[in-house]
């Protein structure tokens, strides 16, 4: 949870747009003993945070959804891609809705 309360504040910090991107939260290393409990932990931790962006200019963290993936093991890999594939074209998509043709996720 640190870790994801971190890089959070880093992007409001940093500012230049960065915090209100689209976010797709994992967590790694699922294959470690132990780390259910920290899964659910982050959940709630997204979960926080989503509420406290409603009604905010911020529209990063749009899924609340903590995807568990095992890089080692391949666990979880084929849904994040799947995931990742469906938002880009979502994404794509309202951009080109919105007659945005030079968009930032063409260059995804």
């Amino acid at each position: 949870m640190q870790d994801f309360n971190e890089i959070n504040a880093e992007l409001d910090a940093y500012g230049h747009g960065l915090q209100s991107r689209p976010q797709i939260v994992v967590a790694n290393k699922t294959e470690m003993p132990g780390t259910e409990d920290n899964v659910l932990r982050l959940q709630d931790t997204v979960n926080a945070r989503v509420k406290s962006e409603v009604n905010t200019d911020r529209e990063g963290l749009t899924d609340p959804q903590v995807y568990a993936i095992s890089a080692a093991t391949g666990d979880g890999l084929d849904k994040l891609n799947f995931v990742i594939a469906e938002r880009v074209q979502e994404l794509r998509q309202a951009a080109e809705d919105t007659n945005n043709k030079d968009s930032e996720y063409d260059k995804i």
